[in-house]
């Protein structure tokens, strides 16, 4: 059996080696042919091929039905809630209308009560006596909190006597007068407050105003005047400090006058004095005598005072060249118990000195130095012949020890303290720990 291939329906075979590729050929025909029988077939609605699908689409149904009650449900609860909510803000709205009316009415009665005090108070304020009182309470009260231990006495009612007093156990009275003017107080009041300070004896007094200038003292000032000390406070107002300063500044002036001696004291301490000059008479009487009979005694003691004196000088001699000799010998003796160290002479010493010097070294240097600052002490200097080790004395008293390695030297002091030398040397400093 032969097929003849149309190219014209299956181009794609027309480069194709037809005998090499049979088995491929028979696979693409038989795919074909099942393709081709799969689209012949017919659906039938029964037929068990489309029962899966089907029982999904009802399931889903089934699903959105249920989906669409609740939903349902939910809606009309939320309705109900919202017509709730609904309710009860209506029914706050109407609390909140209520009690803000109720406080504002409450608001408007205390108001116009407050604004009838008000109306009161500005117009006892243009009333003197009102404003009188106005100025001596507030004095009285910034005096009692500032001096709690003093007594303020009020005596405004009083004729002559000032608006207050301040009175002290321990210190003078102090006169105080307030004023609460709108405009300046007049010099007519001034010369009041003067009289009621000489009417009453006080020397110490305090003009205040509140409020306004006092005539001839525009500024806080302090006057001495009718034997008076007062002082005047304009445009004070309500500051409790300005009250109280003055108080204080009056007292301070008080205490500094009680320090000075009066007049009257000096003349009355001088005519003691002068009462007692008449025994000076008797005592010059009683001081030549006793000066005649001490010159004659003078003369056997001076004889007998030189005699004791020239003895004590030769006896200072003979006991300095004992004590020089037996510092020698103790010396000598202490050198030979150590047999390492040996005192350094005098002309070995300047050698060594010298020898520090030349040698370019400013440790050696800094020792020469201190070796030249015990020389010039008469300290005796003794050198360990084993190691670099000093002892230095002054007569038999160990001063310090002096150990040298390469970089420093240490000067070990009986005083207990250590000092390095590692360059120029501090001689100021040195000194200083020598005479510790």
């Amino acid at each position: 059996m032969s097929l003849k291939i149309n190219y014209t329906i299956n181009p794609w075979l027309e480069n194709t080696d037809l005998e090499s590729n049979t088995e491929h050929l028979n696979k693409l025909l038989n795919l074909g042919k099942q393709i081709s029988n799969l689209a012949d077939i017919s659906i039938n609605p029964v037929s068990s091929l489309l029962k899966p699908i089907n029982d999904q689409v009802e399931g889903l149904t089934t699903n959105l039905n249920g989906t669409y009650k609740e939903i349902y449900n939910i809606f009309e609860l939320n309705k109900l809630g919202t017509e709730t909510i609904h309710t009860k803000v209506d029914q706050m709205n109407r609390s909140i209308d209520e009690s803000i009316s109720k406080h504002y009415d409450q608001s408007k009665e205390q108001y116009q009560q407050l604004n009838a005090v008000i109306n009161k108070l500005t117009g006892d304020i243009n009333n003197s006596s009102i404003k009188g009182t106005i100025g001596e309470n507030f004095l009285e009260t910034v005096l009692k909190n500032g001096f709690p231990d003093d007594t303020v006495e009020v005596t405004a009612q009083t004729g002559h006597e000032a608006d207050l007093h301040l009175i002290s156990t321990k210190l003078p009275k102090i006169l105080i007068e307030s004023k609460l003017y709108k405009h300046s107080i007049p010099s007519a009041e001034i010369e009041k407050f003067y009289n009621d300070l000489k009417t009453t004896g006080i020397k110490y007094g305090i003009f205040v105003s509140l409020t306004s200038n006092i005539s001839g003292h525009r500024r806080l000032e302090y006057k001495y005047i009718h034997d008076r000390h007062v002082i005047f406070i304009p445009n004070a107002g309500f500051e409790n400090m300005t009250i109280i300063y003055a108080v204080l500044f009056l007292r301070e002036l008080e205490t500094m006058q009680n320090k000075n001696i009066s007049n009257e004291t000096i003349d009355e301490k001088c005519r003691i004095i002068y009462s007692s000059l008449t025994d000076l008479d008797k005592i010059f009487e009683y001081i030549s005598k006793i000066k005649n009979d001490t010159l004659k005694s003078k003369t056997i003691i001076d004889t007998q005072i030189n005699g004791l004196i020239s003895n004590c000088i030769q006896s200072e001699i003979i006991v300095k060249n004992i004590v020089s000799k037996m510092k020698k010998n103790i010396t000598e003796s202490l050198s030979e118990l150590d047999c390492t160290y040996k005192i350094i002479e005098e002309d070995h010493l300047d050698t060594i000195i010298k020898d520090f010097i030349n040698s370019d070294n400013k440790l050696y240097i800094a020792l020469a130095e201190s070796f030249t600052l015990f020389k010039n002490l008469n300290y005796k200097i003794h050198k360990d012949e084993t190691t670099s080790k000093y002892n230095i004395y002054n007569d038999t008293e160990l001063v310090c020890e002096l150990k040298i390695a390469k970089s420093k030297a240490t000067y070990d002091f009986a005083s207990g303290i250590k000092y390095d030398v590692k360059g120029p040397l501090d001689l100021v400093q040195f000194k200083k720990i020598i005479e510790i």
